[in-house]
């Protein structure tokens, strides 16, 4: 089989005008689904995840403009990291940002917790220490006159599209 791609071209929707890195990528996004689709022997893929982690200005603005274009999307925590995400089925698209640009962190207290210190010598020392209690104020990305209402969202992922959305998961029409 061929690997010959030049067939596969770029038509943007009418009226829509897309940046040459869009056209660029959408080319090789093209390109990936020919080379699976012309090389059947290859294992099957079970999903196909996007991530986009450099989406722009990491802003409250640059997250609502994205999740509007998404449509109906989950969002999730993990870490440091705020993420959108629309599923395809089994695929995914994935818009990426850093949690403290786009969320207010609020420090509600401290706790003391049990901490292993490492000295330059081979062995360690545990030591209590104060560790702050941090909540997060995220945008809720339903509307722009809806209050934001605080919350630190599971960090798990929701799951598929089919399942059944939950509290935190954002689902605009």
């Amino acid at each position: 089989m061929s690997d010959d791609i030049s067939h596969i071209g770029v038509a943007p929707l009418r009226g829509t005008f897309l940046s040459p890195a869009q056209t660029a990528w959408i080319a090789d996004a093209r390109a990936l689904i020919a080379f699976v689709e012309q090389h059947p022997r290859l294992p099957t893929l079970p999903a196909l995840s996007i991530n986009c982690y450099d989406v722009g200005a990491e802003t409250k603005e640059n997250l609502a403009d994205i999740a509007k274009q998404l449509g109906t999307f989950n969002k999730s925590t993990t870490g440091f990291l705020f993420t959108i995400k629309r599923m395809f089925g089994a695929a995914s698209l994935s818009f990426i940002f850093l949690r403290d640009s786009v969320c207010v962190k609020r420090i509600v207290g401290t706790k003391t917790v049990e901490k292993e210190i490492y000295p330059a010598a081979v062995t360690s020392s545990i030591e209590m220490v104060e560790e702050e209690i941090v909540e997060w104020d995220c945008p809720s990305l339903l509307r722009e006159d809806e209050p934001e209402e605080p919350h630190d969202p599971p960090t798990e992922d929701f799951g598929p599209a089919s399942s059944p959305p939950g509290p935190d998961d954002d689902i605009l029409f």
